[in-house]
């Protein structure tokens, strides 16, 4: 044992040691650490406890000095720890009422639940365009500030740059991602030609409608990734040139809910709406008319406004096609999937029928959607097969036509989502002609790391994508400056990290779930 950690660790030192309910408490050393004894005595909640420690990696924490916590930045905390990082930002939050912390390049961001006085627009904007890279008591750490550096970085090295917004769900992400757009909008242009707010928020609107819901940890989830490039014009200027590119989609949730979630936002906005002249003219239910509307039980949202999400909506569709009779019929394809999943089958010689009490169903649906119902029929109740040359029909099992009808509502819901996107995409980028746009700022926001009482394969595709981005962020965060240290012959203390390359390997090795689940499939 050093004479280091004997020095630290003295009579009176502030030590932290974890706790069950409140994840570290903090206790007080009664005597020197002895280099000969491996029990410690600690004052704790006015208590004195031993605590016995076979090396020094189990060792209590030591606490920070008093002038280093709550620092905008925690990476000069002198013990860079768990608890001292959370110490820190407990501080910041709670005490000097901030959000934002930085480590390093990277931002933090603390969740408050509630909207933020005067934390938000353009006063606050204008505050971090000519700070961008100086943090001080006038322009503390902000998201604002995160951009503004992008944005500075493009235009002095002509780079194109990217954000990640990484946490678990529920952390802020998507709000987060809103507050960058808004100042890329209006801090970025300066022509009627550039990119507007107003167009983003309302684009915005749309994609969050089809693609949030209510899950356990979040009440209005996004139930997909994007990644949205800002395109810029080589004199540093945003032009009305944006690209949304979404990935993951979790469909399964349009036909399945666990205990307490529900599916996509829209449909709930769609049948809490019943005064619209849309809905009246769809004949819509109350949600609890609809199957795949109750998977997950009675549990509503507070948080979602349902009446004024739908007008939002339809307001949001009318700036992106102009066209009533278009929204009507965009409106239909979703009026359609909820008729899908109240249709029902009976057993009839052994196979599957659609049961009689479903006509209007049936009716409705392909009144919606201006197909032939017998054809629609025959789609649900039997397959095609062939052999040979020749092909034939085979009747369904009650099982079998109940995925095959869930199967129709997801494929047809993915593609609505991503013809939406698409449309969304042709509006955003319709005023770029002949403009050079070769560098843009990208915004990732993907869903984190989920585990709940049931999974599917939509899970383990975002759980993947997690561990993929975490290995990126300990590459750039710890690996790649513990190389540059080495090469420069610079002395460092190096940081043991965990690295999930094994589970990595554990997905996408030669011999890997993924490659076993495409063998099987």
């Amino acid at each position: 044992m050093n004479s280091a950690i004997l020095d630290n660790y003295r009579k009176g030192a502030n030590v932290r040691f974890r706790d069950e309910k409140l994840v570290f408490v903090e206790g007080e050393l009664m005597d020197d650490l002895d280099e000969c004894r491996r029990v410690l005595r600690v004052r704790i909640r006015d208590k004195i406890e031993e605590i016995h420690f076979a090396s020094v990696d189990e060792l209590p924490l030591l606490r920070n000095p008093e002038i280093f916590i709550g620092k905008h930045d925690i990476s000069d905390l002198l013990y860079l720890h768990e608890a001292g990082v959370l110490n820190s930002l407990k501080r910041r939050f709670i005490d000097q009422k901030q959000v934002y912390t930085y480590c390093g390049k990277i931002l933090l961001s603390v969740n408050p639940y509630e909207k933020c006085k005067d934390l938000y627009g353009i006063n606050v904007m204008k505050l971090y365009q000519d700070t961008a890279m100086k943090v001080s008591e006038k322009s503390p750490p902000h998201v604002y500030q995160l951009i503004a550096g992008a944005v500075y970085y493009l235009r002095t090295f002509s780079e194109s740059q990217s954000i990640v917004c990484l946490g678990e769900s529920g952390a802020g992400k998507t709000v987060t991602t809103s507050h960058i757009l808004e100042y890329l909008a209006h801090s970025t242009s300066n022509t009627t030609d550039d990119i507007g707010i107003e167009s983003i928020a309302s684009f915005n609107e749309i994609i969050e409608s089809l693609g949030n819901a209510q899950t356990t940890q979040n009440r209005n989830s996004s139930r997909f990734g994007k990644f949205i490039q800002g395109k810029f014009c080589d004199d540093g200027r945003i032009v009305s040139g944006m690209n949304i590119t979404t990935y993951l989609l979790e469909k399964s949730r349009l036909v399945i809910q666990g205990p307490g979630e529900r599916s996509f936002n829209i449909f709930y906005q769609m049948c809490s709406s019943k005064n619209h002249d849309l809905v009246k003219e769809l004949n819509l239910e109350n949600y609890q008319d609809y199957c795949y509307l109750v998977k997950g039980g009675e549990s509503r949202s507070a948080e979602i406004d349902e009446i004024n999400g739908f007008d939002g909506f339809v307001t949001a569709l009318r700036k992106l096609v102009c066209d009533d009779k278009e929204i009507t019929n965009y409106c239909k394809v979703l009026a359609g999937i909820l008729q899908i999943g109240n249709i029902c089958f009976d057993l009839k010689d052994g196979f599957s029928i659609i049961s009689p009490s479903s006509s209007a169903q049936i009716e409705k649906l392909c009144s919606y959607w201006n197909v032939d119902e017998n054809e629609f029929r025959s789609c649900l109740t039997q397959k095609k097969v062939k052999v040979g040359s020749e092909e034939f029909s085979k009747y369904l099992t009650i099982d079998e036509a109940i995925r095959s009808r869930d199967a129709l509502a997801k494929h047809v819901y993915h593609h609505y989502f991503n013809f939406m996107v698409m449309q969304i995409n042709e509006a955003l980028n319709k005023k770029i002609t002949s403009i050079s746009t070769k560098n843009t700022i990208g915004i990732l926001d993907i869903y984190g790391f989920e585990v709940f009482d049931v999974n599917s394969f939509e899970q383990f595709c975002i759980n993947f994508a997690n561990e993929k981005l975490q290995q990126q962020y300990n590459h750039q965060i710890f690996k790649q400056a513990q190389q540059e240290y080495a090469r420069e012959g610079i002395k460092y203390i190096h940081i043991e990290f965990p690295d999930n390359q094994d589970t990595i390997d554990l997905f996408e090795a030669s011999i890997g779930l993924i490659t076993l689940l495409d063998e099987q499939s």
